[in-house]
Order: structure tokens, then sequence, then C-alpha cells
């Protein structure tokens, strides 16, 4: 039987340290880009490892990290940070942290906040669940949430503005 060799005529060998950069290269683009595009990350990473091994590595394994970088660059989940965003301002308002929910809303709802706050009003929304994040643009979605101290589902208009997504809410 042959045995695996590289183009240096030596047997392949994989220490250790050959797994530890592909793994956290691994770990740190597929949290940047969310759990769909990992696999392309995971292929990236494998590509790392074959790399370690190739006489020819470095060029390799360079020519590879750039491509990790590539798809670290892939444009994001618009759908995905708007609902985050709409699930940090509910939480903030379920902790009663006027202050975090402010810098999650849009100027008109910092100030309904201050209002709502001034006047003793909780704000808590309770238990919820977001229904539906629909994308009206680049820049606006509206996120339906059914929560439990509502009687109809909230309606919350999210906008991007500084490239963040802020809430806008209406009572």
């Amino acid at each position: 039987m042959q045995s695996l060799t590289n183009v240096a005529g030596r047997k392949p060998t994989l220490s250790l340290r050959a797994w530890i950069v592909p793994a956290v290269s691994f770990v740190a683009v597929w949290a940047l880009m969310g759990l769909l595009p990992g696999l392309a990350a995971l292929a990236a990473s494998t590509l790392i490892v074959a790399a370690s091994t190739a006489p020819s590595g470095h060029v390799v394994r360079v020519s590879t990290m750039a491509l990790c970088l590539g798809l670290a660059a892939c444009p994001s989940n618009p759908e995905g940070e708007a609902r985050a965003a709409a699930e940090a301002w509910l939480d903030a308002l379920n902790a009663g942290n006027l202050t975090a929910a402010q810098e999650l809303s849009t100027e008109a709802t910092k100030g309904l906040l201050q209002m709502a706050s001034t006047m003793g009003e909780s704000m808590a929304v309770g238990d919820y669940e977001i229904v539906e994040v629909k994308l009206t643009s680049d820049t606006a979605a509206t996120v339906t949430v059914d929560a439990e101290n509502e009687e109809e589902n909230m309606v919350l208009n999210l906008g991007k503005i500084d490239g963040e997504w802020k809430v806008g809410f209406q009572k």
C-alpha cells in the first residue's frame, strides 16, 4: 500500500499547532458571520490545515488567511441585526434600564421613554416573542412583537442611524 506524501515527498503531519490557527480562525469567522456562513469558514479553515502540511505552506497559508478575512468582510445579516436590536431594547425595558433603552432608541422614542419614566410608568413588556421581522429597505425594518403586558401586538419601527439599528415606538 502506497503511503500519502506531500509535494516534497514527506509524509504530512498534523500536529496540534497545525490545528490551532484554523480552529481560532474558524471560530472568529463563524462568530462574525453567523451560523450558515460558518460553513464557508469551515472550508477555509480546512485549507489552512492542508497548507500547514505543504512545503510551500507559508504562501498557501497566507492566501487562505486572506480568504478567511474576505469571508469575514461579507455583508452581514440586516434582518438578524434588526431582531437583535429589538430584543436588546425589549430586554432593557424589562430590566428597567432606561439608559440602555434610550441608547437603542430613535430621538422620538427617547423622548417618549423619558416622559413615561417621569410619570412613573413602567415600560416593561414582560415575556415577549418576536413574531416577524420585515426589512422595508436597507435602513428600515418593522418588528412585530407579541408581548405579555400588551393587549395587541407591538410594532416596532427600526431605522439604521449611523450604521446602528435604532428602535422607534409609538404608544
